[in-house]
């Protein structure tokens, strides 16, 4: 092969490379475009799940609303989901399956326990996207020595079960969270494959039919592969529903103002709208 068909082929390669990155990425991308899905798992007794989001938004200027879980990030003109959770095997496992991005929390004064290693296991058996790993409680050591201790032991652990981890941010340092953020809004997920050879949502917003004749609708964005009008889908543990219809859900459209966003008009967006009837219920084996 000639000098000129290497660069050639090497261009081509980069050209592709570059074209399946958007495609990973476009569903990201702009101001309605969708949420990137963070879960937050405390492995140890004294970690808050709530008090970690609070720390990452802070290190991005960002005062969320109580109850708030979805912030939009205009330095990275991103958004995230937070999904902030509690030492409960269950929900860790829901929460991982619809996760972007895995956020461990690992104390920098309390030891992983059974219960918290069983969660990291189960987790990591099951499948799961890109992993950070956070730690709480840094700053509340006083020696240097001491610290650089407890980050290569909490390094150490980590690594035993995810030898990528080379970096562990402390939530206790505004610029470590701040690099967490711009992580988090810039980096492409890697998925799960058995996730993402489905068509998947995390709902936004549930209307549940009140008749028999009212169809129920769930709003979200259809992320995998494309949803058909003419399959079937899977309702968390309600069972199996025929679709009745998809239809595309309107965002409302904002424009700013002096810092403020002022909701204008509702506009319609590439975001999907599931919509079916609870009388067309079927079960998974018929």
């Amino acid at each position: 092969m000639s000098k000129f068909d290497r660069r050639n082929q090497a261009k081509q390669a980069r050209i592709s490379k570059y074209k399946e990155h958007l495609k990973e990425t476009s569903v990201f991308a702009g101001r309605d475009g969708a949420p990137r899905i963070v879960a937050v798992l405390p492995l140890c007794s004294d970690c808050d799940a709530k008090a970690a989001v609070k720390s990452l938004n802070a290190s991005v200027d960002i005062e969320a609303e109580e109850g708030n879980n979805t912030v939009t990030v205009d330095r990275f003109k991103q958004k995230i989901r937070y999904i902030a959770l509690q030492r409960d095997l269950s929900a860790c496992l829901d929460a991982a399956r619809t996760a972007d991005f895995v956020l461990v929390m690992l104390s920098a004064t309390t030891e992983v326990d059974e219960v918290g290693e069983l969660i990291l296991r189960s987790v990591e058996s099951q499948g799961m996207s890109t992993l950070f790993t956070v730690v709480s409680g840094l700053d509340e050591l006083d020696q240097s020595k001491q610290k650089q201790g407890v980050l290569g032991s909490l390094k150490s652990f980590i690594t035993h079960f995810h030898p990528e981890q080379e970096k562990l941010y402390s939530l206790g340092n505004r610029q470590e969270c701040a690099n967490l953020m711009r992580s988090l809004c810039s980096t492409t997920p890697k998925g799960i494959r058995w996730r993402d050879d489905r068509s998947w949502m995390l709902a936004d917003d549930i209307q549940f039919a009140h008749g028999a004749s009212d169809p129920t609708i769930i709003t979200g964005v259809v992320r995998g592969r494309g949803l058909k009008a003419d399959r079937l889908v899977q309702l968390g543990d309600w069972g199996t529903f025929q679709i009745e219809k998809i239809v595309s859900a309107p965002l409302p459209k904002h424009s700013k103002k002096k810092g403020e966003d002022i909701k204008i008009e509702e506009e319609e967006t590439t975001t999907s709208e599931w919509r079916w009837s609870i009388t067309k219920r079927r079960s998974s084996t018929s």
